[in-house]
Formats: C-alpha cells, sequence, structure tokens
C-alpha cells in the first residue's frame, strides 16, 4: 500500500507520462495527416473523449479496486510506444504520402493511435482517486486532479524547453514509458499476496526491453520513417521545434517536406521562375528585394538573375531547413556575388518585416496557399499594412494562391476575393494574373495595370531567358482576355468580406476547399458561413444540456445535480476554448505560437494545480450557492483574451518588449486557476451526494472532458472561422452563463414541492 507521500508521486507521474503521450501522439498524427490544423481539433476531441471513456467505465466496472493499478501504469507505458510506432507503419496503408486525407482515413488512424493509451490514462485517473481516498485524503478528486496537472505542467516545460527539440519522439516516449513502468513495478513489489514477485520479474523484464529500445531509438526513429513515407527514398529526417522535416528524393531531385507538407523541391524551376519574375518584371527597377519562405525552391537565386538587384534578404522560419538546403541544393543556390548581397534571417517573418527599419522594392510571400492559420496570418489586412511600411513609393508586394489553372472554382475564387479585399484596404493598385498560381501584386503607388503589357519587354531588355516563364508563356498568361476572366471570376464570387487576424475569413473559405475535395459537400463551411453570437451561444447550450442529459440517463442521477454536472461540464468547455483563444491570439500578437506554447500549457496546467491543491487544504465543502456563484467565473477568462491581444498590440509603444509574452501567459493561468477552483467546488458538492459519491471522481473527469472535446471541435472548425477572436469570446462567455442558469432553473423547477 502506497504511502500520501507515494499516491501524490504517482498523480505527477500520471499527469507527466499523459500529457507526454498526447503531444507526441497528436504530432505524428499531424504528420500523418500533412500538417493540416483542421485534424488538430478532431485527433484532440478524440482523444479527450478517450480519456472520459476510460474514467467512466474505471468507475463502473471498478478497476481501481485490488492490484489494476500497477497493472494499468505497466500496461499504459507499453501501449504509448506502440502507438506511436503504429501510427507510422499505418499511414501508407490508409492513404498516399503529401496526400490530402480523407474524414474516414482521419478518424480510422485518429482511433487506432489514440484510443488504447487514451482509454487506460483515463482509467488510471480513476484508480488514483480511489487509491487516495483509501490512504486517508478527505478530498482525493481535487488532490489528484492537482497532481495531475502538476506533473502535466513539468511535462509541458521539459518538451518545450528541450526534448521536442533535442531528442527523437521515440526517445521521448521510451523513456516517459519506463517511468511509468518503474512506478508500476514498485507498486507490484509492494504489494501483499502470492506471486508478488513474479510479477515484478515480468514488469522488470519489460523495463529491461524499453531500455534496449531506448538505446537504439535513433535507428528505429530513422527506419520507421522510412517505412511511414514508401515508396520514397527517404535521405534525412529529423525533428525541431517547428516541427518534422523529411527529405525524400534521388539523383538531383529532392523533396522538403515540413511536418507531412510539402514545403519545396530542390531544385523547382518553374515555381522559382513565377514567384521570382511575375513581380520584378513588374517594377521598373527593382533593386532590394525581401522573400519571405520558399527560399529553398530556388526564388533567390532566380532574383539574382536581375541586374539592377543589389541585395536580397530571405526570412526562413526553421534554420534547420536552411542548413539542409545547402546540404542538397546546387552550390551558391542561397550565395549572393560580387553584385548582389544575399543575407538571411531566421524566425517568424511577419514578426521580421513589423520589426526592420529597411524597406524594399519588392517583398516576395512564398509560405503557401493560406489553408492553415499559420500561413493565413500573411494574406491579412494587419499583415499588408505592416509590409506597406516596408516598401517604397512604388514597391511591389507579391502574394498568390493555387488554382485549378484555365478554370477557377467558386471556392478559389471567394478566397483570391476575401484576399484581395484585405490588399484594397491597404493598397490602392492591385492585379491578379491567373495561371497555376493566382498571383496578386498590390502597390502603394505603382499603376500595377500599366506595367503589366510591359513584361515581356522588361523580359528581353533585362537579358533574361527563363526555362518556363519566357515571352511565349508570359503572353498567354497576360493576354487582356485571360486578365478579365479572372478579374470578373473573383468579383463574381466577393461578398465583400476582408481576410483579417480577428476573422480569418481565408481560413474558412480553405476550410470549404478542403471539405470539397474529401467530401463534394459543405457542411462545416456552411455552418461557419451562416453562424452569428446568438446561434452560437445556441449551439453550445444545446450541446451542453445533450451530452449532460445523456450522462444522467445512463447513470440514472437525480435532477438536482445538474447544476453541478453542467458547471463541470462548462469547466472543460470554457477551459478549452480559451487556451485555443489564447494560442491564436498569441500568435497573432507575438508571430509565433509554437516555440512558446509549451509556456501556455505549463502556465494553465499550473493555475489548475494550484487551484486544486488549495481546495485539498480547504476543511470546509463549499455549499451548492457558492458553487453556482464560483461558475460565473468562467465567463472572465475568454472575455480576458480580447482585452490581452489589444494591450499587446499596442506594446510598441506603453509596453517593454516582455510584456505581451506574459500577458498571454498570465491569461492562461488565470483561467487554469479559475478553471481548477469551479472544478473543484462543484465536485465536492458533487461528492457529497449519497447517490452520487461512488461514481463522482468518473463522472466529474468524464464530463470535464466531454465539454473539452466539445470546444475542440467547435472551435477551429466553426466558430474561430465564423466569429474571430472578440464575437467568439462574447459567446463562450454568455454560453457559459446562459447553461449554468438554465440548469439552476431547472433543477429548482424540478425539485420543488408540487400542489395537491
Amino acid at each position: 500500500m502506497p504511502s500520501r507521500t507515494g499516491t501524490v508521486s504517482l498523480a505527477l507521474i500520471l499527469g507527466f507520462a499523459s500529457t507526454t503521450a498526447q503531444v507526441m501522439v497528436i504530432r505524428e498524427l499531424l504528420v500523418a495527416f500533412t500538417g493540416n490544423e483542421l485534424t488538430i481539433a478532431v485527433t484532440l476531441a478524440i482523444w479527450l473523449l478517450a480519456v472520459g471513456a476510460g474514467s467512466l467505465f474505471a468507475g463502473r466496472r471498478a478497476l481501481s479496486t485490488g492490484g489494476s493499478l500497477p497493472g494499468l501504469m505497466i500496461i499504459a507505458g507499453l501501449v504509448s510506444v506502440i502507438q506511436v510506432i503504429s501510427i507510422r507503419l499505418a499511414m501508407p496503408l490508409v492513404s498516399g504520402f503529401g496526400e490530402l486525407v480523407t474524414p474516414t482515413a482521419i478518424l480510422v488512424l485518429s482511433g487506432a493511435g489514440i484510443l488504447p493509451s487514451a482509454i487506460l490514462y483515463g482509467a488510471l485517473f480513476v484508480a488514483l482517486v480511489a487509491r487516495a481516498g483509501s490512504v486517508g485524503f478527505a478530498r482525493p478528486i481535487a488532490l489528484v486532479y492537482g497532481a495531475e496537472a502538476a506533473g502535466s505542467a513539468l511535462s509541458g516545460l521539459a518538451l518545450g524547453i528541450y526534448l521536442l527539440e533535442a531528442v527523437n519522439p521515440l526517445a521521448v516516449m521510451t523513456g516517459t514509458a519506463m517511468l511509468s513502468l518503474a512506478s508500476g513495478a514498485c507498486l507490484l513489489v509492494m504489494a501483499r499476496g502470492r506471486g508478488r514477485w513474479l510479477k515484478g520479474a515480468v514488469a522488470a523484464g519489460c523495463l529491461a526491453g524499453l531500455a534496449v529500445v531506448l538505446a537504439v531509438s535513433g535507428k528505429l526513429d530513422i527506419a520507421t520513417r522510412r517505412a511511414q513515407w514508401r515508396p520514397l527514398n527517404v535521405v534525412h529526417t529529423g525533428d525541431s521545434k517547428y516541427g518534422n522535416l523529411v527529405v525524400a528524393g534521388r539523383d538531383s531531385i529532392f523533396q522538403f517536406f515540413e511536418t507531412g507538407t510539402l514545403a519545396f523541391t530542390v531544385p523547382d524551376p518553374r515555381y522559382a521562375e513565377e514567384c521570382a519574375h511575375l513581380p520584378l518584371l513588374h517594377h521598373p527597377g527593382p533593386r532590394t528585394v525581401l522573400v519571405l519562405g520558399g527560399a529553398g525552391s530556388g526564388i533567390v537565386h532566380e532574383v539574382l538573375r536581375h541586374p539592377s538587384v543589389t541585395r536580397v534578404d530571405f526570412v526562413e522560419m526553421d534554420p534547420s531547413v536552411v542548413s539542409m538546403v545547402r546540404g542538397f541544393a546546387p552550390r551558391g543556390w542561397l550565395e549572393g556575388n560580387d553584385r548582389v548581397s544575399v543575407n538571411g534571417y531566421f524566425g517568424d517573418g511577419r514578426e521580421w518585416v513589423a520589426k526592420t527599419a529597411d524597406t524594399y522594392d519588392v517583398v516576395i510571400v512564398s509560405v503557401g496557399t493560406p489553408t492553415s492559420l499559420q500561413t493565413n496570418r500573411y494574406y491579412t489586412r494587419e499583415f499588408f499594412r505592416s509590409t506597406r511600411k516596408r516598401l517604397g513609393r512604388d514597391g511591389i508586394l507579391a502574394v498568390k494562391i493555387a488554382s485549378p489553372g484555365a478554370f477557377v472554382g467558386p471556392e478559389t475564387a471567394a478566397l483570391a476575393a476575401s484576399i484581395s479585399n484585405a490588399l484594397r484596404v491597404v493598397f490602392p493598385n492591385i492585379v491578379m494574373l491567373p495561371g497555376d498560381y493566382i498571383h496578386i501584386l498590390a502597390s502603394p503607388g505603382l499603376d500595377l495595370k500599366a506595367q503589366t503589357p510591359l513584361v515581356i519587354e522588361r523580359l528581353a531588355s533585362r537579358g533574361l531567358q527563363p526555362s518556363f516563364v519566357n515571352q511565349f508563356v508570359l503572353w498567354d498568361r497576360l493576354a487582356p482576355m485571360k486578365l478579365a476572366q479572372v478579374d470578373s471570376i473573383v468579383a463574381g464570387s466577393d461578398r465583400g468580406r476582408v481576410n483579417s487576424d480577428d476573422r480569418p475569413v481565408a481560413f474558412a473559405l480553405a476550410l470549404s476547399l478542403w471539405e470539397k475535395q474529401m467530401s463534394g459537400r459543405h457542411y462545416l463551411s456552411s455552418l461557419a458561413a451562416r453562424l452569428d453570437v446568438a446561434g452560437c451561444i445556441l449551439l453550445l447550450v444545446v450541446l451542453g444540456f445533450a451530452v449532460v442529459g445523456l450522462c444522467m440517463a445512463g447513470c440514472r442521477l437525480p435532477v438536482r445535480v445538474l447544476p453541478q454536472l453542467v458547471t463541470v461540464y462548462s469547466v472543460g468547455l470554457a477551459t478549452m476554448f480559451t487556451q485555443v483563444l489564447v494560442i491564436l491570439a498569441f500568435q497573432i500578437a507575438s508571430g509565433y505560437i509554437y516555440g512558446r506554447i509549451a509556456a501556455v500549457v505549463a502556465a494553465y496546467m499550473a493555475g489548475t494545480g494550484l487551484a486544486a491543491a488549495l481546495a485539498a487544504r480547504r476543511s470546509r465543502s463549499p455549499g451548492p450557492r457558492l458553487q453556482q456563484a464560483l461558475g460565473g467565473l468562467l465567463a472572465v477568462p475568454p472575455l480576458s483574451v480580447p482585452v490581452a491581444l489589444h494591450l499587446a498590440a499596442s506594446h510598441s509603444r506603453v509596453l517593454s518588449g516582455w510584456v505581451p509574452d506574459a500577458l498571454f501567459v498570465g491569461v492562461a493561468a488565470v483561467t487554469g486557476f479559475l478553471g481548477g477552483t469551479v472544478f473543484s467546488a462543484a465536485s465536492a458538492v458533487l461528492a457529497a451526494e449519497r447517490e452520487v459519491e461512488s461514481r463522482a471522481g468518473a463522472l466529474v473527469y468524464c464530463l470535464d472532458l466531454a465539454g473539452a472535446s466539445v470546444a475542440a471541435f467547435v472551435t477551429g472548425l466553426v466558430v474561430i472561422p465564423a466569429l474571430g477572436i472578440l464575437r467568439s469570446a462574447c459567446a463562450i462567455s454568455a454560453a457559459s452563463l446562459t447553461a449554468s442558469a438554465l440548469a439552476v432553473i431547472v433543477a429548482w423547477a424540478c425539485s420543488r414541492p408540487r400542489p395537491r
């Protein structure tokens, strides 16, 4: 029987192991799903639902009794390692390399990769709650919840600061599994009963096997990556804090994949010539050029061919990408010459544009189509305003989106319209050039439509002889009828929407494109297009009562506990929603969230752990009225996000440079503290009910995760694309208050005595 200190230690290990497994499995699935952020909501929701189902199953089947705890810890450690390997090996069976994954394949692979370990971690939570109660803790739910949150915070710090960047994924998972398995082995040895030494020997054998796996994890990581990417010939693979990097190819052609997405090919002369020559030929005499992203494809090399250019700056997010390009690209690919200086910078391109004092004649954006929130940041009104300050009067900003060629579909046209509307807010001169990519050029003072007829003449006068973007191709692509055709198609799909940071319209339209390619229908994008604040509140309240109602019916709970159940559900909904808002707002304000996401997660979990620890030390349980009053605090975290975003946006004038980071980390910590306080109060009131006492731990954990999973589904896929940051925050706050008030009214109406 473990001591009270041992029980707390086990809860810390559970939080560390479960968070590490969650992060690593979701990263693996993100690579498998070609970096599509739309799939993060699906995988995260499946994880949360599976953990909730595991806790509910353990509570109903009494898995927390006897010797189930050490067995669960051993099995959970082994399964987590097996799942990472199985995801890589199963990927070629469900989808081709680099292809968009169908919804069916997403559900199948996510379920296979998530369900086993997530269910085990949910059951472990209930087992630890029962063990904490048996060793004399007065409030075992709050204690285990707080210790698990502290372990999760430690995992977030370790992953963000060191592990994700310096250690391969299999080594991280194997080391964490060894910690879990060693804990289970110790419990087996300390347990009473026959056969404990034999069980301990089996556990020790498993531990030795994991040690062998850890020793060869580097070779095993490369071998499984090659199996994942077959039939491509993988010549290099690695992980950084920015994501997974894979180089595949043969002879002198190499494809660079970042988090499963084809970033560029070395060399790719057709793409490089389009990106470089179309905007530079529209400028009378470009001298300074800035390239944001895609430098490895050869854009810099093509820019150097223009005789008037004297300086080229390029910005890449990940330094390891540039070092890999130098190893596979032709010699001098990213180097200048006696006439032109080439300067490379690393970090977020948008943040760099906002901070630099240099001005440019041409700025080329080559970050991909805005099918993710990360790339969408380079197509917003706010970024265009920042870029205009870096352009001279006749400067040109060049962006592009992928197009099917001669036929421009309604989704692509609407996407181009939202981006061009954002450009027109900032730039008076805009021109759209058709082709495999729709190139959109904008300038503050240069009449671009008058420059288009001069492009072929400048191609000859500058002595350029491109292989693909030659005079014949330009005659065809820049024909007046084709230019008028693309303008007409885009204008016909224009709904007056402007792509912005607060309301990522382009991301919503990219969602429509993804749905069409996968199923031919537009369920999510149609819902996002029609959703307003009132509709969002109604949707969230109805979903909440439906989930809680099913739980009450399945467990045969009395109506008087409805307010507590709704409060616990709302904790998961509001805190998860706020975390997503914090991450997105952090990304908007600071430019790059992935390097700081560990700090956000750690701050949230630290706040939750502090609240649960304080609740566990209280001698008196809160009453139902106090718990209902505390439930109103859930409206505070969502509304604090737009306030922090507004303060961060003005930090250059009134705040020092570190304050924006502190603002969002502080919001995450406050969110965790308020959520943990409300959760602890509601669970204490619920545990005091005789009809619910034995199942309280499983119920509150399951409902908390159910609310978080609903938030994970609807936030990224519907609500934020439809409403933006501010209105989404207002909607979630109003939904939390409305659900809590309705629950109290319903419980009072059903429990009051009826007249005879």
